[in-house]
C-alpha cells in the first residue's frame, strides 16, 4: 500500500503541473512566462521558432558546438578579408607622406625625415625655386642625429634644379627603423631660397 501511495504522488504532481499549463495557456494565451521563463521567445527582434546565423562576407565565419556559437574573422593578408594586425596598424598609423622643405639660404640647413619601421626608397626627386643646388644624404641614427651617416645616393649626392630631378638607383637604399634619412646641402645659389625633397618608399 505504502509502495502504491509514492507512485501515485509524483503522477498527481505531474498531472497537477500539465493541467495548470494547460489552465494558463487556455486563459492567457499570450503567457509566455508562467511556466516557460528559461525559454528563448526572441533572438535580435526574431520570433521564429527556428534561428539560423548567417554572414555576409566570406571572412566572417560561424560555427556552434555544444550551445557556443563562435565568430571568427581572420587578420588580413594581400589575398585575405579581415582584421588589421598591430603590427600593420603601426606601419600605416606612422606612414607618411615623405616630403621635406628646406629654407635653403647656408649650406649648414638640414632636413631629416624619421622610419619608424625599416623601409626601402625606391625613388628621390628634387627642386628649387631658382638655380641648382647639390644635396646630399644619409642615413643616421636617432641617437647621433649630427653626425654623418652611410650615404644614400650613388656618387654622394642630387643635383636639384627648377626641373625637378630625380633618381631611383642608390648606394644605400634600405633605411633600418628609428633611423633617419638626413639630407644636407653640398652646394647652393643665392638666388634659390626653397628646396622640396619629396621621397617615394616602401616599409619592409
Amino acid at each position: 500500500m505504502k509502495k502504491l501511495l509514492l507512485l501515485a504522488i509524483p503522477a498527481l504532481i505531474v498531472g497537477v503541473i500539465i493541467a495548470g499549463y494547460s489552465y494558463a495557456r487556455i486563459n492567457n494565451p499570450t503567457d509566455t512566462t508562467s511556466f516557460l521563463s528559461a525559454a528563448i521567445i526572441s533572438l535580435n527582434g526574431s520570433t521564429s521558432s527556428t534561428q539560423t546565423f548567417a554572414t555576409s562576407g566570406p571572412a566572417l565565419s560561424i560555427s556552434t558546438l555544444n550551445g557556443v556559437h563562435t565568430l571568427s574573422l581572420p587578420t588580413s593578408t594581400a589575398s585575405q578579408t579581415g582584421v588589421l594586425n598591430s603590427v600593420d596598424f603601426t606601419k600605416f598609423n606612422t606612414n607618411d607622406i615623405a616630403l621635406s622643405i628646406v629654407n635653403a639660404t647656408t649650406t649648414s640647413a638640414v632636413a631629416q625625415k624619421k622610419f619608424y619601421q625599416a623601409a626601402t626608397i625606391t625613388d628621390i626627386s628634387c627642386s628649387t625655386n631658382g638655380a641648382n643646388i647639390t644635396i646630399g644624404a644619409d642615413e643616421r641614427t636617432s641617437t647621433t642625429p649630427d653626425s654623418a651617416g652611410t650615404d644614400v645616393f650613388n656618387g654622394g649626392s642630387l643635383v636639384c634644379d627648377s626641373n625637378e630631378n630625380s633618381t631611383s638607383t642608390f648606394a644605400n637604399a634600405t633605411i633600418a627603423a628609428n633611423a633617419l634619412l638626413n639630407f644636407d646641402l653640398d652646394t647652393l645659389s643665392n638666388s634659390t631660397t626653397t628646396l622640396r625633397i619629396h621621397i617615394k618608399y616602401t616599409l619592409d
